[in-house]
Formats: C-alpha cells, sequence, structure tokens
C-alpha cells in the first residue's frame, strides 16, 4: 500500500489548480469531455510535481531502451513492498503527464519533434508493461497500484494507442472492481471511474462515483468515524496511512466532478471538510504530521511529506469547497503561525481534540502541540504489514509527543531505541518489538470539553501493568504513573533529538546518559521536565546510530547517526509511581521560577484516582479507574464508577473510557448528579453533567 498524494507535491497541486483557467478550456463542453480533462489537469499538475519543467520526464524518454524498457530496473523483483519493477509505470506516467499537459497547452512548432517523441516514448513504455503484464506477490499492487497508475497513462495518451493495446490495457485496468471496504473500495473505485473515462462510458462513471460516494460517509466499521478520525485494517487508527489516501482521493474527486452533474453533492462535501479541518489538519503541527498520525510507514522524511499533504489539500478543497475558503487558509497558516493558533478556528473552536473512536487525545496551543496515542481491546495499535513498522510494539501503548517546531523528532527512527518510546512503559529487554495489535484492557481514553482534556489507561502489556494518566492544559502536559509492576521496567519520559545539552536542577550535565540524583527539573533546548519532588532520573544526550532496516525491513542499510537527547525513569526505584509535567518554552530561569511557583498541583495520584488542578484556569482534571473520591481542600468529588471529569469554569463533563457504562453519578461537596454516558458510536465521548453552577469547580 501506498500513499497516493505525499508532501510539497499536494501543495503543488493546489498552487497549479488555482491558476486562472488557460485560453481555450472554458468553451461549453459536455460531462464527458469535462471531466475527462479535468481528470487530465489533475493528474498532470500531480505528476508533474518537482518544479523541474519537465525535463526529468524527458531524460527517462531519452534513457529508454528500444523495446520500451530501462536498463537500471530490476524487472525480477518481487518485493512486497518498495517494488523496484513499479519503477518503470511511475517513469511513464511521468512522461505521459508531461506530454498530455504539453499538448493541452499547445506547445509551438519548435517543441512539435519534442513533444511527439515524449508521445512515443510514452506509448512504447506503456506497450512494454502491456506486453509483460507484471506482477507482484502483494494482492494490493496487481489490484490497485499497477491498474492505477496503468489506466491513468491510457487516459493521458489513449489517443496514441492502437485497439490492441488499449484493449490489453483494460484487461489489466479490469482487476480493479468495485468491491472491498473503506480506502480500498474508493481505490477500486475510482480505478474503474477512469476506466469508464477511457471507454467513454457515463453510465460506468455514474456507477463508480456512486460507489466512492458511497464510502464518504461515517461509518461504525472501516472508514470515517464519528469522531473525524479513520479506521482501517479493522478498529485501528490510520490518519496518515490510508485515511491521508482517503482525503487525497475524495478531494481529487470532488475537484475532477465539479461543474458537472456528478459534482459532490452538499452533504458529502460538509463530511469532507469535516474530516480535513477536525481531523486531518487537527494532527498537522507546523507542515508536519504528528508521530502518532503516521502510521505503520515510519520511512524517511515521512511526517513532512504527509503535513505537507494535508496543507495541499487545504488548498485544493479551497476550490471544491469555495464557501468555506476561509477556513482552509487559515487551517493552512499553521505552517507560518504559532502551532494550533489559527487551526483551532478553522477546527471548530477546538483546542483539545479526543479522537475517543481511536483512543488518541490531542492539544494544540499557539506555543506547542501534544499529543498521546492509546490502544485497547477495542482499539488496535500499531500493525506490522508487508514488514514495515518491524519495531512498533509500542507506540500506542502511552507514545506521547509534544511539538515546539515540528522538527523535534525529524528521521529519529533509525536511531531510536524503541524500547523508550516518549511517554511508554515497558520492559527494557526480553520481547520483540514487533507490533501486537490491541491490549487487554477496557479502560483507555478520557474526557476532553474541546480546550483542556485528560486521558488514563489502565495498561497491561507483557506482564507490566500500572495505571497511566495524561492531564493537558495551557503550559503543558503532566504526566502520571502508579502502581506500575513488573520487573525491569522503566518509564520514557522522551526521546528526541538533541537541542543544545541538558541543564538540571543539579547543574549541566556532560556527554552521555547519566543518573541524575535528586533533580526536581531537567532542560533540553527549550524543552523542560519538572519533577513535584526531588528524584533520581537518567538524562543526557548521546551519539545513537542504527539503520532504516531497524524500522522497515527493505530500508537502507547504511548506518544513520544523530545526537538524541533521551530521559527515562526506573520506575522500581520510587516504587512504581511516576509524576513529571513538560513544559514547552522554557528556560533554566523559568524552570526555576515554576518549580518555585507550579501553576500546575497533582492533587492525587494513585492507582485509584489520578487529578491534577489549575488555579488560574480554574480547571481539575481526574481520572477514577474505579469507584473513588478525590478530595482537594474543601473541594470532594466522588464518582460511584470508572470514569474521566474535567471540570471548568463552572462546567462538569465525563466519559467512560471502558465504553461499557450506561451511567454514572458525580457527587460533588455532597451534591449528586447522573450523566447518562453516550452509547453506540458515540461511546467514550464527554457529556456535561448537570446545568452548570451545580457542579462547578469554582470556589476551591
Amino acid at each position: 500500500m501506498r500513499n497516493c498524494c505525499v508532501g510539497g507535491r499536494m501543495i503543488w497541486i493546489a498552487l497549479y489548480l488555482a491558476m486562472p483557467a488557460r485560453s481555450g478550456l472554458c468553451r461549453a463542453e459536455d460531462d464527458l469531455t469535462r471531466l475527462r480533462r479535468q481528470t487530465r489537469e489533475f493528474e498532470w499538475a500531480s505528476l508533474k510535481a518537482g518544479g523541474d519543467g519537465g525535463q526529468q520526464a524527458r531524460r527517462w524518454a531519452s534513457q529508454m531502451r528500444e523495446d520500451g524498457s530501462w536498463a537500471d530496473i530490476d524487472y525480477a523483483d518481487q518485493a512486497r513492498d518498495f517494488w523496484k519493477t513499479e519503477i518503470h509505470l511511475k517513469r511513464t506516467l511521468a512522461m505521459a503527464a508531461e506530454y498530455a499537459r504539453d499538448a493541452a497547452k499547445g506547445a509551438p512548432d519548435s517543441k512539435g519533434a519534442a513533444v511527439a517523441g515524449l508521445k512515443a516514448a510514452t506509448l512504447e513504455s506503456a506497450h512494454y508493461w502491456i506486453s509483460h503484464d507484471f506482477k507482484n506477490p502483494n494482492w494490493w499492487q496487481n489490484e490497485i497500484g499497477v491498474p492505477k497508475d496503468l489506466v491513468t497513462a491510457m487516459l493521458l495518451v489513449e489517443d496514441g494507442m492502437s485497439a490492441e493495446e488499449k484493449a490489453g490495457g483494460l484487461a489489466i485496468v479490469g482487476r480493479a472492481t468495485i468491491s472491498m471496504t473503506g480506502q480500498n473500495r474508493v481505490w477500486k473505485s475510482g480505478i474503474v471511474f477512469r476506466r469508464a473515462l477511457v471507454q467513454g462510458d457515463m453510465a460506468l462513471a455514474g456507477q463508480a462515483r456512486e460507489a466512492i460516494l458511497d464510502e464518504l460517509k461515517v461509518t461504525p466499521g472501516e472508514g470515517l468515524q464519528v469522531d473525524d478520525s479513520f479506521h482501517q485494517h479493522g478498529p485501528q487508527q490510520q490518519m496518515g496511512n490510508y485515511g491521508l489516501s482517503y482525503a487525497a482521493d475524495m478531494v481529487e474527486w470532488g475537484w475532477i466532478w465539479r461543474g458537472t452533474a456528478l459534482a459532490m453533492p452538499e452533504e458529502k462535501t460538509a463530511l469532507l471538510r469535516d474530516f480535513l479541518l477536525r481531523g486531518e489538519a487537527v494532527m498537522t503541527v507546523n507542515g508536519a504530521m504528528d508521530i502518532s498520525g503516521c502510521g505503520r510507514q515510519l520511512i524517511p522524511h515521512v511526517p513532512t511529506d504527509k503535513g505537507g499533504t494535508v496543507l495541499g489539500l487545504l488548498g485544493v478543497m479551497a476550490q471544491v469547497d469555495p464557501g468555506h475558503a476561509a477556513d482552509y487558509a487559515v487551517a493552512r497558516s499553521q505552517d507560518t503561525k504559532p502551532v494550533g493558533s489559527g487551526l483551532a478556528t478553522a477546527a471548530g473552536g477546538e483546542m483539545n481534540k479526543d479522537f475517543f473512536r481511536s483512543d488518541t487525545m490531542v492539544q494544540r496551543r499557539p506555543g506547542f502541540y501534544a499529543s498521546v496515542r492509546l490502544c485497547s481491546n477495542r482499539v488496535i495499535g500499531e500493525e506490522l504489514v508487508n514488514a514495515e513498522n518491524v519495531s512498533g510494539r509500542y507506540l500506542a501503548d502511552g507514545g506521547t509527543f509534544l511539538y515546539q517546531t515540528s522538527k523535534e523528532y525529524t528521521d529519529i527512527f533509525p536511531v531510536w531505541d524503541w524500547r523508550r518510546v516518549p511517554g511508554v512503559t515497558c520492559l527494557t529487554t526480553g520481547t520483540t518489538l514487533a507490533p501486537v495489535g490491541k491490549m487487554a484492557t477496557d479502560f483507555a481514553g478520557g474526557v476532553s470539553d474541546g480546550t483542556y482534556g485528560a486521558a488514563g489507561l489502565d495498561y497491561l502489556r507483557d506482564g507490566v501493568s500500572g495505571k497511566k494518566g495524561w492531564f493537558f492544559f495551557d503550559e503543558g502536559v503532566v504526566c502520571m504513573g502508579a502502581g506500575i509492576m513488573g520487573a525491569g521496567v522503566r518509564t520514557s519520559v522522551d526521546q528526541r533529538l538533541d537541542e543544545g545539552g541538558i541543564v538540571t536542577s543539579a547543574g549541566g550535565a556532560g556527554e552521555g546518559v547519566q543518573l541524575c540524583h535528586g533533580v526536581t527539573w531537567v532542560l533540553n533546548g527549550a524543552e523542560g521536565y519538572v519533577f513535584p519532588q526531588p528524584r533520581d532520573v537518567w538524562a543526557g544526550t548521546q551519539l545513537q546510530t542504527g539503520t532504516w532496516k531497524n524500522v522497515y525491513a527493505s530500508g537502507p542499510t547504511g548506518q544513520v547517526a544523530k545526537e538524541v537527547f533521551s530521559i527515562w525513569l526506573d520506575d522500581a526505584a520510587d516504587g512504581g509511581t511516576y509524576a513529571y509535567t513538560m513544559l514547552p518554552g522554557m528556560t533554566a530561569g523559568k524552570l526555576q521560577g515554576y518549580v518555585a511557583n507550579p501553576r500546575l498541583e497533582i492533587l492525587t495520584n494513585t492507582p485509584e484516582v489520578q487529578a491534577v488542578r489549575d488555579d488560574s484556569a480554574d480547571v481539575i482534571e481526574a481520572v477514577f479507574y474505579n469507584a473513588g473520591q478525590l478530595q482537594a481542600g474543601n473541594l470532594s468529588v466522588q464518582a460511584d464508577g470508572a470514569c474521566a471529569v474535567l471540570m471548568h469554569g463552572g462546567a462538569t463533563y465525563v466519559a467512560d473510557p471502558t465504553q461499557k457504562e450506561k451511567t454514572v453519578t458525580l457527587t460533588i461537596n455532597g451534591k449528586a448528579a447522573a450523566a447518562a454516558l453516550p452509547q453506540g458510536e458515540m461511546a467514550g465521548s464527554s457529556v456535561r453533567v448537570g446545568g452548570g453552577d451545580g457542579v462547578s469547580p469554582g470556589g476551591f
């Protein structure tokens, strides 16, 4: 499987498609003619990305052998991922796009011979593939990848193909039928739509369009979820993998169909709008996608490639949905403005987003972005497919990422210690690093009012157990663990690219990770880590090495070396309990001031209840792992069952991270209020309790 649009390509498409219409293209057209033209325009805009004026396509044409093949391609390769043979079709497409663009804009006579030569090379290259009909052990290539590339090339140069060649090509393309679910169904139906354009069959085009639109819906199965996340391969968050391909395809079809009888209807456009603004864009920070959204394909440059795709899609979508162009512009502005400052407006005012269907929570503030990804017996954490993500066992076991610039983890994956994924508690040795899917726990999720949020996890993996909580505020994130049990266990606070050595409350530290005794804070660059009580912490910077084969089996074997900052805790050294606050935008002086007068107060950290208060913002966040009571000064909160609670500005919100209960009763300072918990697809979402001041956290 491949992400169909990556990096700067979608940004380039957005710029290209936004240019004024060229002369001769605004004449009256029937729908078939317009659909063919707009499909070609989108494809050559997409395939021309790179900005070299088509020179690479012409170089490939000049380097092609007489039989239509290239000497540097391994046509016998059978790798399931990164299939070398498919390079042939990619070059064919690039040549086809360059030819179609030149032909459509009317190349001058001086270029006529060059254009004709490019067309001839494209046809010869296509003929070579069709006559050999190369196949791969991975079904996806045979039923989606190859048919999609081949039918697109045919559409771009179909007027030059013989009837025999066209029939041979369509036989290969015909392996894609309207079938399967989710993004796979969208891909296959899109291939059928392109085939219909080649054949001039508007009835078939209409059928394919209906199949595509039928997948643009909220579903409890694979596909778009009610919380604006996306699932594929079962109940598994796939925002940057299948979900991003889904978004890219839907935006593409919206652009191609516009102005015809097949134009995307408003109710479908609204769903796509929400998915982009309240889903994909929410998990994109300063032009890069959050690692927790990237999925299994953690290949070089992937966060920026996927983030670039999101920003490009927002630009194209402004043309599909012009009535909301301002919203897309605000969301795109995140790559130059402080994190979250504009996107929150475009995303409906949300500064905290609980993807309750996917056990993922995101916090956005003008100075930082933070997230945590969990899994449960309902939600698959990570997958290992086609030997991709060979070390990602713990990524969704509480993976916690804090960004200020989006550069903090750039291509760190080959040198990562994968047993020290930030935020994760796990064994130091003795287990495979291969993903195992779900976790045998009911309790994974949180509560959100759209501005603040808290998440909790009843952790159980590889014989290690404990209660882990994350509490999101304006200044940063409080992370806590209690009742951690297991031999040889540590909690990774962070592992990121070094930003300039470390300073601790006990002074500076030299090269290498060291045991720092009795520290209350640690600083690396502008990232601060505060501990409520002095404790021993492993922290430091060191040169770490590895290869991309540590990440995906077909990755490069060359050694990669990066200077990495690491900080972790030995859980056994402090009775299986930990607490720390991640604070962005810090200096040593600021950290000293914060420790002397902390704004975020940890109220309790036990296996029963974890809670934090921010007095200045009038916020209390609490996670009850079972029925229990929280006492904080003159405030008493009692819950009659497991739940997550958020009290903010006179309102109280509650959610059920187990997604099993129908009601919960909170008793606040002696006054009981029952809440009916959301059910069905909305299970795990947050609901307001009572009518305001009757259950207010104010006055504490």
